[in-house]
């Protein structure tokens, strides 16, 4: 089917009557949320407190990558929780969650949580948040030290908006200088309805637990201005919601350009669907038009002008609830959406296939006890998904300093993905997760294997502090198993 067929399927299955609500509801997302996500800073301190019934904070330090409805309900349980005895900084912390999570709480049915809370988003205040990790790890023969951290100002000068610096070396120490100490920074402004946002910071645009295909937080943060906004198609169609963002960056030198938009939509609690594009250019700025136009239509009208300097790419996702124990989903990706329809026979992008997609099945509750939960992942991708749109723009690659802006396994790959999640008792915790990658074409790029294994094994000790003991096993160069115990606080 020709791309331009499916983006017109994807255009009319969001505007789809949404005939299974009785009147519309704001877009509640299925999304992940980036594990460097503010989210995730405000609740290690919440949990910490005690907020979170039956959570610690070391459920969110890391180990765990939630979506923004399971976030969600994490929200509903604090704001519950909370009283007018609760720290002012803490409930200003719980009024701009609310405010992020509106969607979903009001999907959740907690709308009377998201009113309780709304008024605390006007508490002016800054809170300190994070944790450090003191680590022994023996690699190789060899017994080490280090420690891990993450230190975050949380700042509420208004209602409407909230700013976020963190301070963090973790990704730093596992992936290299790429990953700044200064982790990311923002200020932010969010109504019911619209949201604004200038500074650096992650996206990740899809249900996938181990990567999304088009936008995840894989590379570094991007320094970026975003602006997203529900729009209210009637009653018969709902809120659809539409974000759009531009981000500039170097590499090796050179200017780079990202833009990127997101249309999402939740017809109901069991069905939702997005549509996203993003646009690599190099440092030709673009025409406005980039910020009205579909990206592909956009490159075909002004082709003459920008052949060489913009590599689009498009995805189409999907998830499901098939029954309340079970969720599957779809990422698909399109690179350089010309090339598949050979639309300028003879023209040097007459590219063969570069597509990829992610196929996944989640049980929240596998064994029925509320204790197990379990994830499976594959995926593949085409040997020229994510590289070069064309000879002799190697810039144009879909990459932020060197690493992969969409899913981690990168181009000319097969993988699978499988994690397992148990809690024993109310103080033990356990999380074995695994990840296997051969390439899809053995003549084509990144042409070697590659596997972890990784078992975590958890004792919470109090609200704030754990201990942790890890076990990874690598089949990748330059890596070899280690065993890692840690200590972990939160504050």
């Amino acid at each position: 089917m020709k791309v331009k067929g499916l983006i017109a399927v994807a255009a009319v299955l969001l505007a789809t009557a949404n005939v299974c609500a009785s009147r519309p509801v704001p877009t509640a997302s299925v999304d992940r949320v980036p594990r460097e996500d503010w989210s995730y800073d405000a609740m290690i301190h919440l949990a910490g407190r005690g907020l979170v019934p039956g959570e610690t904070s070391q459920r969110f330090e890391g180990n765990w990558a939630y979506d923004r409805e399971e976030m969600a309900r994490f929200v509903k349980q604090a704001i519950e929780t909370a009283t007018d005895a609760t720290p002012e900084s803490d409930r200003a912390i719980l009024g701009k969650l609310a405010l992020d999570y509106r969607a979903e709480l009001l999907m959740l049915g907690a709308g009377a949580a998201y009113e309780k809370a709304l008024p605390w988003a006007a508490i002016k205040t800054w809170t300190p948040a994070g944790f450090v990790a003191p680590t022994l790890e023996l690699s190789g023969g060899d017994l080490g030290a280090f420690a891990d951290y993450r230190a975050t100002g949380l700042v509420s000068p208004s209602k409407y908006s909230w700013g976020d610096a963190t301070f963090s070396n973790v990704r730093r120490r596992a992936d290299g200088d790429a990953f700044s100490i200064f982790d990311k920074y923002f200020v932010r402004g969010k109504t019911e309805h619209w949201e604004w946002e200038v500074g650096q910071d992650y996206l990740w645009w899809s249900p996938g637990y181990s990567g999304s295909m088009i936008l995840s937080d894989n590379s570094p943060g991007f320094l970026m201005g975003k602006i997203g906004a529900d729009i209210n198609f009637g009653k018969h169609i709902g809120y659809i919601k539409i974000t759009e963002f531009a981000s500039s960056f170097e590499d090796s030198g050179a200017r780079y350009y990202l833009y990127g938009r997101h249309w999402e939509k939740r017809f109901n609690e069991k069905l939702y669907l997005s549509f996203n594009e993003a646009a690599k250019t190099t440092n030709v700025k673009p025409n406005p038009l980039i910020f009205v136009l579909p990206f592909y239509l956009y490159q075909d009208i002004f082709r003459y002008d920008v052949d060489s300097d913009i590599n689009n790419m498009m995805s189409i996702d999907l998830w499901y609830r098939f029954t309340p124990r079970f969720q599957g989903y779809v990422d698909w990706v399109v690179d350089d959406m010309q090339a598949p329809q050979y639309l300028h026979e003879g023209a040097a992008w007459n590219l063969p296939r570069k597509t990829g997609y992610l196929v996944g099945g989640y049980w929240p509750n596998l064994l029925g006890d509320g204790q197990t939960s379990f994830r499976a992942e594959y995926i593949q991708t085409d040997p020229g998904t994510y590289q070069a749109t064309r000879p002799g723009v190697q810039g144009l690659t879909y990459t932020h300093d060197n690493f992969v802006i969409g899913h981690p396994v990168g181009s000319n790959s097969e993988a699978f993905y499988l994690r397992a999640d148990h809690k024993f008792g109310s103080y033990w915790s356990g999380i074995a997760e695994y990840l296997s990658r051969q390439p899809k074409e053995s003549d084509g790029p990144n042409p070697f294997d590659q596997s972890r294994l990784s078992l975590i094994a958890t004792r919470d000790i109090t609200p704030r502090g754990s201990v942790s003991l890890r076990y990874d096993s690598f089949k990748l160069p330059q890596k070899e198993d280690s065993l890692q115990l840690s200590a972990n606080y939160s504050f």
